[in-house]
């Protein structure tokens, strides 16, 4: 989890609001605070396919987001006290 970074490059997808992420041995799901998700497979190690809107992986995407629910949110303080 990487909270926002309100100033940070406007370009960053973090400046925008907090990201969380979520990987298996195929896939690393990502979910922003409020941009749309995105899904990618590990052979995209560049992460230039975003398969989130391939409708053949709904139930990819689903488990995911049951995941993500099931997870608690960090507190940016607890974030950075990891360090």
């Amino acid at each position: 989890e990487v909270s926002q970074q309100a100033w940070g490059d406007s370009t960053s997808r973090v400046h925008h609001g907090s990201i969380r992420s979520l990987m298996s041995p195929e896939w690393h799901y990502i979910a922003y605070d409020s941009l749309p998700e995105e899904l990618f497979a590990w052979q995209d190690a560049r992460e230039q396919h975003d398969r989130a809107s391939d409708s053949t992986l709904h139930d990819v995407m689903a488990e995911f987001r049951l995941l993500m629910a099931a997870r608690p949110r960090k507190r940016n303080q607890e974030i950075q006290n990891r360090d």
